[in-house]
């Protein structure tokens, strides 16, 4: 969906989300239950996260009253799911209940969930924090890219995660100067969700000019990717959107 986020109907295509999985949420619940298929366990964190993220104000609503009674009461399954509705759905209050999770887990497993779920954050000075965490020590250097995953599949996030790669390259580069591996995930998962070819000029433009030790083919990959969503949306985004418009219900 994060490739569709700069077009004008992209409001119609998280509706569409909510009608598509709001029925699948009321029909799988938030409970497991001792009979139910053995897929829905991990369907349900996904359609719960995608509703809620996606504007679902009564998937919001639970999800924000269970995270309300602690995490640690949530089943692990659906953790991920409640911090990123929260997140994505708040404010600041919503945020640093996430981050009390980051900081004080003692699982890596933990961490990790709640690092992921504070990409979705919306307000740009959250994403400044959380951008700012990434080159600071707050985040193990094995767990950078997961912020600038998040962060690219967040259409509040994209653009900002980017500006602050490029402005913070030289520490970046610093920082993983042992890691080749690492660099190359964060290179990848940063533009992952780019899709206009003038985005790709800029990216190539970018490491033209600034070395990427290691990360040569990462970077490749990455055009390759950007130039596929840009090429899908030139060709679908005509007939995508004439069938956003002509639901009237969205």
């Amino acid at each position: 969906m994060t490739c569709w986020a700069e077009q004008g109907n992209y409001g119609k295509l998280q509706k569409f989300a909510v009608v598509l999985m709001g029925d699948i949420v009321k029909k799988v619940g938030w409970e497991g239950k001792p009979s139910e298929p053995p897929l829905w366990p991990l369907l349900r964190p996904l359609v719960i996260g995608v509703a809620g993220r996606n504007g679902d104000a009564a998937v919001a609503a639970e999800a924000k009253a269970r995270m309300d009674k602690g995490w640690d009461t949530l089943p692990a399954d659906l953790r991920f799911a409640v911090y990123s509705i929260v997140v994505s759905t708040g404010g600041e209050k919503e945020f640093d209940q996430v981050l009390d999770v980051f900081n004080k887990a003692d699982m890596a497993e933990e961490r990790v969930r709640a690092l992921r779920a504070l990409g979705y954050a919306k307000d740009t000075k959250l994403i400044e924090r959380l951008l700012g965490m990434s080159i600071s020590g707050a985040v193990r250097s094995q767990d950078v890219f997961y912020v600038f995953g998040t962060l690219a599949n967040n259409r509040d996030g994209a653009a900002l995660s980017w500006k602050f790669l490029q402005d913070n390259w030289a520490t970046i580069i610093e920082m993983f100067a042992s890691g080749q591996f690492l660099l190359a995930r964060i290179l990848k998962s940063a533009t992952s969700c780019f899709s206009t070819q003038a985005r790709a000029a800029e990216v190539e433009a970018f490491f033209k000019d600034h070395e990427a030790p290691g990360a040569e083919r990462a970077i490749q990959q990455a055009l390759e990717v950007i130039r596929s969503n840009a090429s899908w949306l030139e060709r679908d985004r005509e007939s995508v959107g004439e069938w956003l418009d002509g639901h009237k219900d969205l």
